[in-house]
C-alpha cells in the first residue's frame, strides 16, 4: 500500500547470479544450467518492510547422443585364410553435454566386446568368416544412451578351405544397395525424400536435429516418396534411413 522501494533477486544452485541491490529488477529470460536452481525474490516497500518468495527451476537433459550410422563392410579373405583383419572408422558422435562412455560388442560369426567404461573404439579387429553384427553404445554425462549397429561380412576366397559349400558363400550377406534423394534442399517449406533400393524391406526414417534430438520417425518402403518437415523450425537436420542391415544418412537444411 505504501509503494515498492526495491525488488531484487538471487539465483543459487546449478546456476548462480544476482540482480543489483537497488531498483526494480525482474529476472526475465535467462539461461539456466542443467540441474536445480533456486530463485529468491526480495521485495522491500518504502517503509522498510520486506517479503520474499522462492521458486525452483529444474533443467534436465533427456536428449540422447547423436551418432552418424556406420556403413556395412564386406571384405574377402586370402586364399588360405578363414578370418580377416578389418579397420573400421570411428563413429561420428555429437552430444552438447559430453559423452562419458563408448563401448562396443560383436555377435554372430565373431564374438567379442570392449570394456563398458571409458571411450572404446573398434579400430582394427580380426573377424571370422561370416556375418558379424557390431553394436556401439554411447552414453552421455546424464545417462542418455544411443545404440547403433552395423555389419561386417567376411567372405573366403576358397569356401572349401573354411568348410563352406559354394552356394553358402554366394548367399552370405549379398550386398544390398540403397540410394537417397532429398529435395528441395535447402527448403523453406518441406522436404521430399525418395528411397530406391534392391529390396522391399520396410524402411525406418529417423529425423534428428543438429543437437541430436530425434524430431520425427517415419516408415516407408522402397520406391515411396515421403514428404515431411512442414512444421520444422529453421536449421540443419540429419535424416537417417534404416532398411534391414543398411544405414544411410543424408543432411537437409530448413531455411
Amino acid at each position: 500500500n505504501c509503494g515498492t522501494a526495491s525488488l531484487t533477486w538471487t539465483i543459487a544452485g546449478a546456476t548462480s547470479g544476482s540482480s543489483t541491490s537497488a531498483g526494480i529488477n525482474f529476472i526475465g529470460s535467462r539461461v539456466f544450467n542443467i540441474g536445480i536452481s533456486n530463485v529468491t525474490y526480495i521485495i522491500t516497500d518504502k517503509s522498510g518492510n520486506t517479503s520474499s518468495c522462492v521458486c525452483t527451476v529444474s533443467v534436465s537433459d533427456t536428449t540422447r547422443p547423436y551418432v552418424k550410422f556406420m556403413p556395412n563392410n564386406t571384405v574377402f579373405t586370402t586364399i588360405d585364410s578363414c578370418s580377416k583383419v578389418v579397420a573400421v572408422s570411428n563413429p561420428v558422435i555429437t552430444d552438447p553435454c559430453g559423452v562419458t562412455s563408448v563401448s562396443w560388442s560383436m555377435t554372430g560369426a565373431t564374438i567379442r566386446s570392449s570394456s563398458l567404461s571409458g571411450i572404446n573404439y573398434l579400430g582394427k579387429q580380426l573377424y571370422n568368416v561370416g556375418t558379424t553384427t557390431v553394436s556401439y553404445a554411447i552414453k552421455d554425462v546424464f545417462g542418455n544412451t544411443t545404440v547403433t549397429s552395423f555389419v561386417v561380412r567376411v567372405k573366403p576366397l576358397d569356401p572349401a578351405f573354411c568348410g563352406f559349400a559354394k552356394d553358402e558363400i554366394d548367399n552370405l550377406g549379398e550386398n544390398e544397395q540403397i540410394s537417397l534423394s532429398l529435395s528441395p534442399n535447402p527448403t523453406s517449406n518441406y522436404f521430399i525424400l525418395q528411397i530406391k533400393s534392391s529390396t522391399s524391406k520396410v524402411t525406418t526414417i529417423n529425423v534428428y536435429s543438429s543437437n541430436g534430438k530425434r524430431v520425427e520417425m517415419l516408415k516407408s518402403i522402397s520406391g515411396n516418396v515421403i514428404r515431411f518437415g512442414e512444421k520444422y523450425s529453421s536449421g540443419v537436420y540429419y535424416i537417417d534411413v534404416i532398411q534391414g542391415e543398411i544405414r544411410r544418412t543424408i543432411k537437409g537444411l530448413k531455411q
